[in-house]
């Protein structure tokens, strides 16, 4: 078995590797459940969907949605209309909204592969009236796909972020969407399956409005690190696919220094250590690992650290940004994991109050927080940063700034 090392784009085929038994895992949940898929970024949970995706199972037909960008449940639906016209089969059961139509009817006569998706949602913004009657159009499109043969398995992904978008600019809109998605997900007659994918929290946003009990009925599926054994082998397998030359121990030396075994991580690093490689001249050592660990990994990963301290900036409210930033400032500062009553003890000081029972309960919806959305991790009532790279980088940029 031979892989490439993808450091850009999301990993397809035998490049998304060691994640089998998850996969196998995924479709067995997909039979009785619909899911939420959480992980943080570059974990690989997008590649998880496109697996799926790219090797379909009786009887579904899946079907991927990124809706990261949208800000609105009118988009989300003009979306939804417009990834389901990607599927032939799909879009004949949907090209029955538009019976009795002109305008559109007549383009929708074309096969998927003659439309253009841009203009087809500019003709659905244009000339239809989806924007403003949204929810029932959603309610047209799951009874339209509950009468077909097929099992549509719909997958979006980044829904919690278009959650929170949608929550900024409209609640009561927000509201409207959660409960008719319910609705259509547990519909009696259901034949459509959900995987939503999500790299920070649902819940919390969720939670904060009252809608929590619009997702209770999702089955919850989190997508980790991989564990020392599979990641010896996939630096091994990459190793040996660009018949690379290293000292002995050098594999498991690699394992040690990353941590948090992230598969993006793993991939910069040693696509790093192969470019040192190829300029010196030499095989790869011990010490070239730690050299490169500590002058290229964090410097080449510069994006995935700072969506992680800018995302605080753009999913977190008021106060509670700096009180964060300084929270974290001090684990990425420690040794070890902190005691939860030393980090309270801090966010007394930062936020300027005394110890009351609602200081102490903001304290810990924040940590719970910072928690759901993969910084730190709870262990004996003791917090540490979850990702020791992650903390690194933070320590470097970041420690002192908010002290």
């Amino acid at each position: 078995m031979s892989i490439n090392l993808v450091t850009g784009g999301v990993p397809r085929g035998q490049d998304y590797f060691g994640r089998e038994s998850f996969i196998e895992q995924l479709w067995s949940r997909l039979r009785t459940d619909n899911v939420l898929l959480l992980a943080p970024r570059r974990y690989g949970k997008t590649g998880a969907m496109f697996q799926l995706l790219d090797n379909p199972r009786a009887p579904f037909r899946p079907i991927f949605i990124n809706v990261e960008p949208i800000e609105s449940a009118s988009d989300f639906m003009i979306e939804l209309l417009a990834s389901l016209r990607q599927d032939d089969r799909l879009a004949q059961m949907t090209n029955k909204l538009w019976e009795g139509t002109k305008n559109i009817g007549k383009n929708l006569k074309k096969s998927t592969a003659q439309i253009d998706i841009g203009m087809f949602k500019v003709h659905l913004r244009e000339h239809t009236d989806v924007q403003e009657n949204w929810a029932l159009y959603g309610e047209k499109i799951i009874e339209l796909l509950e009468k077909g043969q097929d099992r549509p398995l719909l997958m979006i992904d980044e829904f919690p972020i278009m959650v929170h978008h949608i929550a900024q600019h409209n609640i009561d809109e927000l509201r409207r969407l959660m409960r008719w998605f319910r609705s259509a997900r547990l519909t009696p007659k259901a034949k459509t399956r959900f995987l939503l994918g999500g790299s920070i929290n649902l819940m919390p946003t969720l939670d904060a409005i009252g809608l929590i009990g619009t997702v209770n009925d999702l089955a919850i599926e989190k997508l980790g690190p991989f564990d020392d054994e599979t990641a010896f082998r996939f630096i091994k397998t990459a190793i040996t696919s660009q018949k690379m030359v290293v000292g002995e121990g050098v594999i498991q030396h690699i394992v040690d220094i990353i941590g948090t075994h992230v598969p993006y991580l793993l991939s910069v690093l040693v696509t790093s250590l192969f470019d040192r490689q190829r300029t010196k001249g030499k095989p790869i050592t011990n010490e070239m690992v730690d050299d490169v660990f500590s002058t290229e990994l964090l410097s080449r990963a510069t994006p995935f650290f700072n969506h992680y301290y800018r995302r605080l900036q753009d999913y977190y409210a008021g106060d509670e940004v700096r009180q964060a930033k300084v929270l974290l400032s001090l684990l990425s500062r420690a040794a070890g994991p902190v005691q939860r009553d030393t980090l309270y003890q801090e966010y007394l000081r930062v936020s300027g109050i005394p110890h009351t029972s609602d200081a102490l309960e903001k304290f810990l919806w924040l940590m719970q927080k910072l928690e759901n959305d993969f910084y730190v991790s709870l262990f004996e009532n003791k917090y540490d940063f979850s990702n020791r790279t992650i903390k690194l980088w933070w320590q470097t940029n970041y420690g002192y700034q908010f002290v």
